[in-house]
Order: structure tokens, then sequence, then C-alpha cells
């Protein structure tokens, strides 16, 4: 379900991100899907 994986990916941000409203981490990529990129 695609809502799921929203709310699934929001949860993540919330715990990873140092500002889940402007995510680095955990990108979206319009008409991919979702794009990790691990700070180094």
């Amino acid at each position: 379900e695609p809502e799921n994986l929203r709310v699934v990916v929001s949860q993540l941000r919330k715990r990873v991100e140092l500002d889940a409203s402007e995510p680095h981490i955990i990108l979206t990529e319009l008409g991919v899907g979702y794009r990790f990129c691990p700070e180094d």
C-alpha cells in the first residue's frame, strides 16, 4: 500500500534526520521512489 510506505518513511525520517521536514538522508525521487543517501 502506497500510504503505508509513506507512513513508514516518515517515521524513519523522524528518527534519522536532523530536520525531518528537510530530509538529506532519505530523499524522495518523484516518479521513482525513495533514495537513501547516508552521510559521510
